[in-house]
């Protein structure tokens, strides 16, 4: 016989069956459906990345939302969640940064991938245009992109975080990566719920750039952006939401997923709490006039290029790169620090496989000395400032 019960989302009664032992016989408990995150979904054995493509099959054609597999297929989304018994709760909306000519020759079979050439021509572009006065600091940069094609693989993913004077290259650092990087977005006084759904629906790299008021905690639009951005770091946490329908005036739940890869700038460094989920970059303005001068194009054919190559590596290199990160142990870092890093050096150690390098892992161990250089500076930062506060509380007390 039928009863009602709250609905736990709604809020409405709803009509339940109440099974009797007479047709109890008849219930089958089946599993939950997983979620599929359409921006990057990977399972032990496939990756997959959803496109919006016009596809045309003889005289028909359409454009919709397609999943592309790392077995080369490439279907529906509407047709891919039923088969694989998923459930969709996200709504993609983003420019396609895959090129048709290259998605047709990695579905052909006629393209190649090539992580290590393609570590190489990020690391040549960002010296082209930028001067970081660090040879280390180059290939961090481009390590942290490639990882950004495959960052839901990693249980968390470092934001880079860079602060300096005015016309220092902060802004140029910025532009530049988010053309690079995966769904990136450079954004400027964007709200909280763009900045979220960007990060929840896409899976957006965002790019924040002056991040000076963030330092504003009164304002409530800052407050959310700084609760995204503790938990944003690391897979898992979500952000949890009541909205009321206008119509009925009930109340619902939403819950968003704030993990993605970001960079943040700012003149002035950003909280403490940031600085310890961060690759932390401080930048100098630079002599180099012809870098200084040098204005970013992005509609040269090299940005499509790397593109094309980061989405080719994701598809061809997923396994090896989540082997290294399951299997890399590093006692000379831990905690927290081992968070942030880890991901960069497994896709350190990948192309040190790749380049047959593997017993003499020079990238690897270069990564590993500029990490621990860079922990080292962070850690005496910390407990200067945690003294100078001891100092300034003693010394309240004293007159107070």
């Amino acid at each position: 016989r039928p009863c009602f019960n709250r609905d736990r989302v709604s809020g409405k009664f709803i009509k339940h069956m109440n099974y009797t032992k007479e047709n109890n016989s008849q219930i089958e408990i089946v599993e939950n459906k997983k979620e599929f995150i359409p921006s990057q979904h990977f399972t032990k054995d496939e990756a997959f990345i959803t496109l919006i493509l016009h596809i045309k099959n003889g005289l028909e054609s359409s454009t919709g939302l397609y999943v592309v597999s790392s077995n080369k297929k490439v279907i529906k989304i509407e047709d891919f969640v039923v088969q694989n018994n998923f459930k969709l709760l996200r709504n993609p909306d983003f420019d396609n940064r895959w090129s048709n000519t290259s998605i047709t020759n990695f579905i052909d079979g006629k393209a190649k991938s090539d992580l290590v050439g393609t570590f190489n021509k990020i690391e040549n572009l960002l010296k082209n245009y930028l001067d970081l006065g660090n040879d280390s600091l180059y290939k961090v940069l481009a390590l942290w992109i490639i990882g950004t094609y495959s960052y839901r693989q990693f249980k968390a993913f470092p934001y880079v975080n860079i602060n300096g004077l005015m016309n220092s290259g902060k802004s140029k650092v910025l532009e530049l990566c988010s053309l690079l990087s995966f769904n990136g977005e450079l954004l400027m006084n964007s709200t909280p719920a763009y900045i979220i759904r960007s990060i929840h629906d896409n899976g957006a790299s965002i790019f924040l750039d002056e991040a000076e008021r963030l330092k504003d905690t009164q304002n409530n639009d800052n407050q959310t952006l700084i609760l995204m951005l503790n938990s944003g770091y690391k897979l898992g946490p979500g952000i949890g939401k009541m909205n009321m329908n206008n119509k009925d005036k009930n109340w619902s739940q939403s819950k968003y997923d704030p993990y993605s890869p970001k960079m943040i700038a700012g003149i002035n460094n950003v909280a403490e709490t940031l600085v310890s989920r961060s690759i932390n970059i401080t930048l100098i303005a630079t002599e180099n006039v012809e870098i200084k001068n040098k204005e970013i194009d992005p509609e040269l054919p090299i940005f499509q290029e790397i593109r094309d190559g980061l989405y080719l590596s994701v598809m061809d290199n997923f396994m090896i790169i989540k082997e290294a990160y399951n299997g890399i142990t590093e006692n000379s870092i831990s905690a927290r620090n081992w968070e942030v890093w880890k991901p960069i050096l497994s896709i350190a150690l990948t192309i040190d496989d790749l380049r047959n390098e593997g017993n003499s892992p020079l990238l690897y161990s270069e990564i590993l000395e500029y990490a621990k250089s860079q922990i080292k500076i962070v850690k005496e930062i910390s407990e200067e400032t945690q003294t100078a506060i001891q100092l300034l509380r003693a010394l309240h007390k004293m007159i107070s």
